[in-house]
């Protein structure tokens, strides 16, 4: 298994307003709001909007 490489990835539920901020502002800008509000991989059904 040398040289082999496996990705992981997520899904996180969005916000209408979470989408309209990545499409305007970049999925940068998305990614700050996860920081700052402490978004994870774990779903949470409950967590804040974080494009408000």
């Amino acid at each position: 298994m040398k040289n082999k490489s496996i990705d992981f990835y997520s899904l996180i539920p969005l916000y209408t307003e979470e989408v309209e901020l990545k499409m305007k502002k970049g999925v940068e800008t998305l990614f700050d709001g996860f920081d700052k509000y402490g978004v994870s991989d774990i779903i949470q059904l409950d967590r804040p909007n974080t494009a408000k």
